[in-house]
């Protein structure tokens, strides 16, 4: 995923830029719709990291 949709770099040009994130999903059943989701966002390559004590949490 590119920021060229998001602006375009000017030589000399501000350096700061803000874009708006997609909604961010929750719940269960949430994490098999993020291939979906990614896909429609033009996302080629995905990868998520967690760690042990995200991964052991109970469901909310």
């Amino acid at each position: 995923m590119s920021f060229s949709s998001y602006f375009t770099h000017k030589s000399g040009g501000d350096r700061i830029f803000s874009v708006e994130a997609p909604k961010i999903k929750f719940g269960r059943g949430s994490l098999q719709e993020v291939g979906d989701d990614a896909k429609a966002l033009g996302m080629k390559r995905v990868v998520v990291f967690t760690d042990p004590r995200v991964g052991q949490m109970e469901h909310v």
